[in-house]
């Protein structure tokens, strides 16, 4: 199953204590890449020429034409795969790293956590099938397990990074979106020297737009020392704000 959801619904998916304690989350592999939105300029490319591509449907289509083996009753025969044994002793040593992390590193994300040994080893057993399509392997290589748990660490790396934003306050979060907003958008400043106005933000900046909304953001990033107000005696406009440039 491959199930694609929007940020705001992740992170409500990633905090539910109850989907957590039922086990479902610790079987996903999650993935949140940064937003392109904005900078996805057309490229003309022809995919039927990528060599990427190419590779990737030959191996596809190599398995998907290899004929299954079924036993007398008509069942699928599973091809029984085994660790190499210095990919074992590989594996043995990830395991052992990541149960000490559980009360450190991982301990916010113990049931996934918990599971990532167990990941490492089902990503390269894949890896050694595609790498094997017209030979029954028999065994995971050294290299297709260290392939398994580098893709496993970067799961790991995923879902704590999804567990910290889940964590973060709409009114944070609204504040993060309006630095970044006010970071791309120099060319909405009404002053020479980069300030921006409230009014500004609540008819062009990120969503809420709310005058209330924006002021708390406003705060929070004042607070942080990312934005401040301008003083009294060098505006016109009571709500001017500027970018600390150190920031």
């Amino acid at each position: 199953m491959h199930l694609m959801i929007q940020p705001e619904v992740a992170q409500i998916l990633m905090g539910s204590g109850l989907l957590e304690g039922q086990g479902f989350l610790s079987r996903c592999l999650p993935a949140w890449p940064e937003s392109t939105a904005g900078k996805r300029k057309y490229v003309e490319r022809n995919l039927n020429e990528d060599e990427r591509i190419i590779r990737y449907e030959k191996v596809l289509g190599a398995i998907f034409e290899k004929e299954l083996t079924l036993s007398g009753l008509n069942e699928l025969t599973l091809r029984q795969i085994e660790l190499a044994t210095e990919a074992k002793k590989e594996w043995i040593h990830f395991h052992n790293y990541v149960e000490s992390q559980l009360p450190g590193l991982y301990s916010e994300i113990k049931g996934f956590a918990n599971k990532a040994a167990e990941h490492a080893l089902r990503i390269a057993g894949v890896l050694s099938v595609v790498d094997s399509v017209d030979t029954e392997t028999e065994s995971i290589s050294l290299e297709q397990l260290r392939r398994g748990i580098l893709l496993s660490e970067f799961y790991l790396s995923e879902v704590l990074r999804i567990k910290e934003a889940g964590s973060i306050s709409k009114e944070m979060r609204h504040a993060e979106n309006v630095l970044q907003w006010l970071r791309e958008h120099p060319e909405k400043s009404e002053s020479s020297n980069g300030a921006f106005s409230t009014s500004t933000l609540t008819q062009f900046g990120p969503k809420p737009r709310g005058k209330g909304e924006m002021e708390k953001a406003l705060q929070i990033l004042v607070d942080h020392n990312y934005v401040a107000q301008l003083d009294k005696e060098n505006r016109r406009n009571s709500n001017l704000w500027i970018l600390n440039v150190l920031q």
